[in-house]
């Protein structure tokens, strides 16, 4: 009975510890659409679910409250001077720490790690400066890049600004090889994907999706060609666009299917469809432009082929989640031969010709259509594969390397 008691007692002693996490980033808000609030917040809620204290610290602008509870997780906002706001890098740099110190304060509580998420190694002073006015000088530090910054102080040439943290952790091993080229030290650098969520992003009946939206006059026999996401030249939107005629020429009964949020369609791109002729005459019932649909998980199940023409990956994940979630639903994707994005696809090189076409080519973009339209099996190929890829990004598996991180982290301070 004594050893019992004592097994359970040191059983008891080693329960991980329950963590107070703060998350750093920026742009914080109520509109949930883009890939990398997205990632943030359902990071934190599993973190949430796992019995940990996460909380979101981002910067205010007009529109947002100082405080919110958004989908289950408590943010914090803090703006700061008006005489600073101008400069982008102060109102970046100064919100998110000033507002940490606020946030101890208010929940009687200190943070065990902060979580600072930016594309530019030179905001990882940020997290340094929340560390220092933490409660906790000695709560781990972490710093995650997500995609390459689109400004020159976001610059990878920076990277040693990157060793004031206890780790670092990339999205892509192209992007973790730069930086430590840049002066990153390689025991800080770490490896863990971006991910999505495997119980939301599953393979459903096809036939069934379309039926259920006969505003879109879907058949069995329609081959539908898919993009979602903003239209914008980062995402490479307008190569997509000259695509379509180029796809009509040799196939006119291909369908596509366009979503964005309304506003993302701007005069740029209204004018640029109105030039290409593609929504006028016979061919205009062939395209179908969605405006901000509630959930994409039905819409990517009634498509065929998914297409990602990103002309470079600047200011988007390394890891798209358009494309890890079409893998997860069992529908093909082809996208654009960039370092990061073949890095996703490394274990099947058998597939790279089907799979890939050259950034910002028009042409190669539709020829790449219509060799997969015309080849269901090479279509069956893709899908499969990359339903099998999909499952290394699932949002509990990357949690987990997250909460090992954090552990390890700490265990190290402490030691």
């Amino acid at each position: 009975m004594a050893s019992e008691s004592i097994n359970k007692k040191k059983g008891k002693e080693e329960e991980p510890k329950k963590l107070n996490i703060a998350l750093l980033t920026i742009g914080f808000h109520g509109d949930f659409k883009e890939a990398t609030k997205i990632t943030i917040l359902t990071l934190a809620q599993e973190l949430q679910r796992r019995g940990h204290h996460p909380i979101v610290i981002s910067d205010k602008r007009e529109e947002t409250p100082e405080f919110e509870i958004l989908h289950g997780i408590p943010v914090y906002r803090k703006a700061i001077s008006k005489l600073f706001q101008p400069f982008f890098i102060f109102h970046h740099f100064f919100s998110q720490p000033l507002a940490l110190k606020d946030v101890e304060k208010k929940e009687n509580m200190q943070f065990d790690v902060i979580h600072n998420f930016s594309s530019a190694p030179l905001l990882a002073l940020r997290g340094a400066l929340a560390r220092s006015l933490s409660g906790n000088k000695h709560c781990a530090l972490v710093h995650t890049i997500k995609s390459r910054s689109k400004y020159q102080l976001g610059s990878t040439f920076l990277a040693r600004f990157l060793n004031v943290a206890d780790a670092i952790t990339v999205h892509s091993i192209c992007i973790k090889d730069e930086l430590q080229r840049y002066g990153a030290k390689t025991e800080k650098l770490h490896h863990i994907p971006s991910h999505i969520d495997l119980q939301q992003f599953v393979p459903m009946d096809k036939q069934h999706h379309r039926q259920h939206h006969p505003e879109l006059g879907y058949t069995a026999d329609d081959l539908v060609v898919f993009y979602y996401g903003p239209f914008t030249k980062r995402k490479g939107t307008e190569y997509l666009l000259q695509a379509i005629p180029l796809v009509w020429e040799k196939n006119p009964k291909i369908k596509f299917l366009l979503s964005c949020k309304k506003q993302q369609l701007s005069e740029e791109y209204e004018q640029l469809i109105a030039e290409l002729g593609i929504c006028k005459g016979e061919q205009a019932k062939n395209l179908y432009i969605l405006f901000s649909p509630d959930h994409i998980p039905p819409y990517l199940n009634m498509t065929d082929l998914v297409v990602m023409p990103y002309p470079e990956l600047i200011a988007t994940e390394s890891n798209p989640s358009c494309i890890i979630e079409s893998m997860a639903c069992k529908v093909p994707v082809i996208t654009s031969n960039l370092p990061e994005l073949k890095e996703i696809f490394a274990s099947i090189p058998r597939l790279h010709d089907a799979l890939f076409f050259e950034p910002k080519n028009p042409q190669a973009i539709a020829a790449k259509i219509l060799l997969l339209a015309d080849d269901a099996s090479l279509r069956k190929k893709l899908a499969d594969a990359g339903y099998r890829l999909a499952q290394g990004y699932d949002l509990r598996k990357v949690v987990s390397e997250y909460e090992g991180l954090y552990q390890r982290i700490m265990a190290k301070i402490k030691s």
